[in-house]
């Protein structure tokens, strides 16, 4: 990751960053360790890291795929949104499980579903937890493909800003 740092970009190197953290290969605590030992020797890539690490918390988890690290950048996009929740446990109104999601804004009551190349077989299984999530708590849904978030990054930035709005624009429910 150290000499990965020093020639790509920043975008590049946290969506590899993204992908060690969620195979348990590296963790926060490694990383902070090695920047605070490349700091001293001004290495090349170490102001990269820090950039990146600076994006997001320590605390949050891994996104669950690259999907999921390209669509987090592009919400970075979308002026006034903040980072959203990844891979959040949905609950019901009485505490029981209803899914887990790729991405969501609670506050806003808006969530995310992403639809890798390998997708094909399971839009029965999506359309039920969509409908289950939205069910249970009313929170609006956007559906994006790979496609859409690889190759037309910007028609997809601009609709994730209108669901934002139109999430904005909603009554909230105090069950949310």
């Amino acid at each position: 990751m150290v000499d990965l740092a020093a020639v790509v970009d920043d975008d590049v190197w946290e969506q590899a960053l993204e992908y060690v953290l969620r195979k348990k290969l590296v963790t926060m605590a490694d990383l902070d360790g090695r920047l605070v030992e490349m700091a001293r020797g001004r290495a090349p890539g170490a102001a990269r890291i820090r950039r990146v690490l600076d994006r997001r918390p320590r605390s949050v988890p891994p996104t669950g795929s690259l999907l999921e690290t390209l669509m987090v950048q592009l919400a970075r996009l979308v002026p006034g949104l903040g980072d959203p929740v990844r891979q959040p446990r949905v609950e019901n109104k009485y505490g029981e499980f209803v899914a887990f999601v790729d991405l969501a804004w609670p506050e806003l009551g808006l969530f995310i579903e992403l639809d890798g190349q390998q997708h094909k077989d399971q839009p029965v299984y999506d359309a039920r937890r969509q409908t289950a999530v939205t069910a249970a708590k009313g929170w609006l849904c956007g559906r994006f493909c790979w496609h859409e978030v690889v190759d037309l990054p910007t028609i997809t930035v601009r609709h994730l800003a209108e669901l934002v709005e139109e999430a904005k624009a909603r009554p909230m429910s105090s069950e949310r």
